[in-house]
């Protein structure tokens, strides 16, 4: 087998892979549509209009990436875990130890919760 019929069975596999990933996505917001799960804004209402939901969705994982120190993503997760507190316990991951407890205070985090 040559190298370019190799490579195509491994991009079939990831077409099949992607596929299958797809097809659980679109089961899976089936099931939220249909149990009406509450959805929590962001705190930022043009961030809001660019998710699927209008929101974040209670109850999931949200990670919030940035490209570079500085770019404030840390500042919009505190301002959504902010909203996401109104209806209950926000939980931070945080593995670059990067979390400012006095910062997310001023943001209107609720330390204790």
């Amino acid at each position: 087998m040559s190298c370019v019929e190799k490579m195509g069975d491994s991009r079939a596999n990831v077409i099949r892979e992607l596929a299958v990933g797809i097809r659980q996505l679109e089961r899976s917001r089936l099931r939220i549509d249909r149990e009406e799960v509450p959805v929590v804004s962001t705190g930022i209402e043009s961030v809001d209009a660019l998710l699927p939901h209008r929101g974040l969705l209670r109850g999931t994982l949200s990670e919030w990436i940035s490209s570079e120190a500085g770019s404030g993503a840390l500042t919009l997760a505190a301002v959504a875990a902010r909203e996401a507190q109104k209806t209950g316990p926000v939980l931070v991951i945080d593995p670059d130890r990067s979390f400012y407890p006095p910062a997310a205070r001023l943001l209107g985090l609720d330390l204790a919760e």
